[in-house]
């Protein structure tokens, strides 16, 4: 069986590469807004346009979740840390943990109204790729324009869940961008990475990072 990923570096490279396609006269606020949020690294994000299959295996078979390393050998293994993820997106490592179970219904209602996303009655938790790009591109508020793109940043890359929508689950740590940084975000990238790597054919994690600080 072919081996593919979830997480799409590429889409969030074209995100922050037209930040001031539409409102140019915005982009500095923009950037400086998402700075604020202490997801500034993924403004410099590498373009990757696709992710070798024979590395998406060798991260799904060497991943041994619960040592948090993956095996290079019988006696070898590479350390899974904060600090490969740091090198990389320099998010905030301290703090409060990223817990989506306290995510309500109310948390989702609120930032689609926000968004004008309408209401997604079949799937109240997800929303498309295409349809978030379109608000990306087309809101004028700066503060909808970072929550929707911090979503899509989470849904993409950190933790993807499926091949074309992303989750909404994130919206209750994303609604006040006060408090984006107040989070440790890179915990929750590991943690996903553990979940979502081992016995996959296509991990449900970001293994970006891993190309980006090898």
């Amino acid at each position: 069986m072919r081996y593919k990923h979830l997480c799409r570096p590429e889409m969030v490279f074209k995100i922050m590469n037209t930040i001031g396609e539409k409102y140019p006269q915005r982009v500095k606020q923009r950037k400086d807004l998402l700075k604020s949020t202490g997801f500034r690294g993924l403004l410099k994000i590498y373009k990757w346009k696709n992710i070798p299959g024979d590395f998406v295996q060798w991260i799904s078979e060497s991943s041994e979740v619960d040592e948090s390393h993956l095996r290079l050998s019988k006696f070898q293994a590479l350390p899974i840390r904060v600090e490969d993820v740091s090198r990389v997106y320099y998010l905030p490592s301290r703090g409060k943990t990223v817990n989506i179970s306290k995510c309500t219904e109310k948390d989702i209602s609120e930032i689609m109204k926000e968004l004008g996303l309408g209401f997604l009655d079949k799937d109240l938790e997800h929303v498309t790729a295409n349809k978030m790009e379109h608000v990306i591109k087309e809101v004028k508020n700066n503060e909808a324009w970072c929550k929707a793109v911090l979503i899509y940043i989470i849904g993409c890359l950190f933790c993807p869940e499926n091949s074309d929508g992303m989750s909404l689950k994130y919206a209750r740590f994303v609604r006040n961008l006060e408090d984006v940084s107040k989070y440790n975000w890179m915990k929750l990238i590991l943690e996903y990475l553990k979940k979502g790597t081992r016995g996959y054919k296509a991990p449900k994690a970001d293994i970006h990072f891993f190309l980006v600080s090898c």
